[in-house]
């Protein structure tokens, strides 16, 4: 019975010891485990961190700069006061492609545009059509051109919200990235400013007033400058019309009536093709 009893002690000492071993390999999987899962943890982590640093990099490099606009005025329009196409020559000075997937104008959204991408490096020129939708994408340093139609037509229109768009309206482009860039041009169209000064002379015992139209106080903002000053003078008391002499932005008015009254209208147009007007105008009575 001694050797019996002997026996089944031994027995549970080794079911203790196993249970132990077992215990303690379980054990050890588990510390494993876990930290292969929070080792693969760290890697996806750093992954992404090193991933968003890397779009956040690429973000910062990116560069478009709109260089200048060619308005077209609508000649279709018996007033000849709204554009038809815009024409903006942007380029860009990134040295990675760069995917330009929204534009607006005026914040009104553009739907369809033309682009003409010419590739400075080849001299290469592609003409691409952009739908709705639709991205452009720019590869490194190349300068293309956004050509937009402003036909108040829902056909013809590059815009979602067609609306005629005035030639002394501010033009404002935004262009949207795939890295979620704003690039933002603003061309502020000219102030004019029309003043009525006398050139007094005499003849013989007359003494002549002669009016001198002065638009040279008209203003350009930004680095545009003022190219021409285009005068509209009408008699308000009669049918007759004056006859000037135009030096740039000063004018010489001739053969007036006296004492009737003119309507004097200035419309000056800078470097951009952008213009302004004192519109409704001065109206100023000659006395002779």
């Amino acid at each position: 019975m001694g050797a019996v009893r002997g026996t089944m002690r031994g027995m549970q000492r080794n079911r203790r010891a196993l249970s132990e071993i077992v215990g303690t390999l379980f054990l050890v999987l588990i510390v494993v485990a876990a930290a292969t899962a929070f080792a693969a943890f760290v890697a996806s982590y750093q992954s992404q961190v090193q991933a968003q640093e890397a779009v956040t990099h690429a973000r910062s490099l990116e560069s478009l700069k709109v260089l200048d606009v060619t308005p077209v005025i609508d000649s279709n329009n018996t007033t000849h006061n709204d554009w038809a196409t815009l024409n903006f020559t942007v380029t860009s000075l990134d040295t990675n492609p760069t995917i330009i997937t929204y534009l607006s104008l005026n914040k009104n959204p553009i739907r369809n545009y033309t682009a003409i991408v010419l590739n400075l490096t080849t001299g290469h020129v592609q003409t691409v059509s952009v739908e709705a939708l639709g991205d452009l994408t720019i590869a490194p340093r190349e300068q293309f051109n956004i050509i937009l139609s402003a036909i108040p037509n829902a056909t013809a229109s590059s815009f979602y919200n067609p609306a005629a768009l005035p030639t002394t309206s501010y033009l404002q482009l935004d262009i949207y990235t795939a890295y979620s860039n704003d690039f933002t041009a603003v061309f502020v169209p000219p102030t004019a400013i029309a003043i009525v000064n006398y050139l007094t002379s005499e003849s013989g015992t007359t003494i002549i007033n002669t009016p001198i139209l002065d638009g040279s106080n008209s203003l350009q903002p930004g680095n545009s400058t003022l190219e021409s000053w285009n005068w509209s003078i009408t008699n308000l008391t009669n049918s007759s019309h004056p006859t000037w002499n135009i030096y740039g932005e000063q004018a010489e008015l001739l053969n007036l009536s006296a004492p009737d009254h003119y309507l004097i209208l200035l419309t000056v147009t800078d470097s951009d093709g952008l213009m302004g007007s004192n519109y409704p105008g001065i109206v100023f009575t000659y006395t002779g």
